[in-house]
């Protein structure tokens, strides 16, 4: 199941507005709305990457793998940023202190911390009554992450079970408030100078 994140629908409200100010050529208020509405997807686009990245610890093109764009059209003056994402975030994808791998026991850190935001303070994996502390660990198949033992959960091998820890998705991040209203606004703004610039193209004014 795939998981929503922040979705932006942009239009414009009344199209009588736009059209009153083109006076001669209101037939074309249609067009100029499209282009402004399509210009504005774009620029939001890079907008969420860029905001993202500001906020969490997060690379910019793995924002944009889970963003996904409708173009408005004639017919239909709403144009659609949404990120959506099936995949779980990996918590080694974030910030993890000790990040490296550590086999000699002596050398081992008392715990393993991680965060996912900016400007915030490490959180302490210290477990709790189901599970052990975190640590980092290569498995046999060469795959590096976050783990925690199972206390009391066995394999058929007798050994605790493992979980893999996770932070996260990309979706949640998008539309956590600090990056959301902060994508509405320049969104929104973006937008009202868009208008009045096809406005302008459209008229032969520009």
């Amino acid at each position: 199941m795939s998981k929503e994140g922040l979705q932006l629908n942009i239009s414009i409200p009344n199209i009588k507005e736009v059209q009153a100010q083109m006076v001669t050529a209101k037939d074309k208020a249609p067009l100029a709305i499209q282009r402004a509405i399509n210009n504005t997807i774009k620029q939001v686009s890079r907008d969420i990457g860029k905001e993202a990245k500001q906020k969490y610890i997060v690379k910019q093109s793995e924002v944009k793998k889970t963003l996904k764009i409708r173009q408005a059209k004639k017919r239909d003056l709403t144009g659609i940023v949404s990120s959506t994402d099936d995949k779980k975030t990996k918590l080694y994808g974030f910030k993890v202190t000790p990040k490296e791998v550590i086999f000699e026991p002596d050398k081992k850190p008392e715990y393993y911390a991680a965060r996912l935001k900016k400007r915030i303070k490490e959180k302490k994996l210290t477990g709790n009554e189901e599970r052990s502390k975190a640590f980092v660990a290569k498995m046999l198949n060469g795959h590096i992450g976050v783990f925690e033992r199972m206390k009391g959960r066995k394999t058929s091998g007798g050994k605790e079970k493992i979980a893999e820890l996770y932070g996260m998705s990309i979706p949640n991040m998008v539309k956590s408030r600090d990056v959301a209203f902060e994508i509405r606004q320049k969104g929104q703004n973006f937008l009202e100078t868009q208008v009045k610039n096809e406005i302008q193209k459209v008229m032969g004014l520009k």
